[in-house]
């Protein structure tokens, strides 16, 4: 089944248009109009789809640093994109403040694949650096996807959010480079409980989904922080 998801968001990554910062004119043309457009659109069923893959852009990060070791500058850069591009899906479900972290950590991603193809200097903290911002933003999205479906009383779409979250969460905190503490171990846990019972059907108590949430929300703060002063 995954299988078959996967290669649904892979066709959809393909056809969307996400200009690297060097090809840009600064004019849409009318194709990035139309995308503009049909942002945020996207049916119950394609959201699920994405927060199955929540993994997949710190999958195509693992390659672009393993490209990066092997000098091969071209795959690294086209692995950074592929995995911005799995952050410009979410990017296009979101709004606000939330939609400009997530366009944020697509820039600095766009900039650095062009570094890469360029044969700049770059390192492998560089990488690091980059994908837990990435990753952080990430979770923060999916954590207030999670409030708002949890605010329509979606027990599934919480908890699938959730989960979302604790996997960029995870994920933000490998890339730090910093053990995550004791705290976040628990939190993380502790959430996965919630998510159990909301995605299973079992659903949960308004203290207990609460709770989960504001545990997730701390930690993901806790994250934030980390990558913004790793950042300066």
């Amino acid at each position: 089944m995954r299988f078959a998801i996967y290669g649904v968001a892979v066709t959809v990554v393909t056809m969307m248009v996400l200009s690297p910062v060097w090809a840009q004119t600064g004019q849409p043309t009318k194709r990035q109009e139309a995308t503009k457009r049909s942002e945020g659109r996207v049916s119950l069923a394609e959201e699920e789809v994405l927060i199955v893959l929540a993994d997949e852009a710190s999958r195509h990060f693992h390659e672009a640093r393993a490209d990066l070791f092997r000098h091969e500058n071209v795959g690294a850069a086209t692995e950074l994109l592929k995995g911005a591009a799995f952050v410009k899906l979410e990017a296009n479900l979101a709004s606000g403040e939330d939609r400009e972290t997530l366009l944020a950590a697509i820039r600095d991603l766009d900039v650095l694949a062009y570094d890469v193809q360029m044969g700049g200097v770059v390192y492998v903290t560089d990488f690091d650096r980059e994908f837990a911002q990435a990753e952080a933003a990430l979770a923060n999205h999916h954590l207030q996807k999670a409030k708002e479906a949890w605010g329509k009383h979606e027990a599934k779409n919480t908890g699938l959010h959730l989960k979302a979250a604790m996997i960029s969460l995870e994920n933000g905190w490998g890339w730090s480079g910093q053990k995550p503490t004791p705290e976040t171990t628990a939190a993380i846990h502790e959430t996965d409980k919630a998510v159990n019972k909301l995605v299973s059907g079992v659903g949960g108590t308004e203290a207990e989904v609460k709770a989960a949430l504001d545990k997730a929300a701390a930690e993901v703060g806790r994250l934030a922080t980390l990558t913004a002063q790793v950042k300066k």
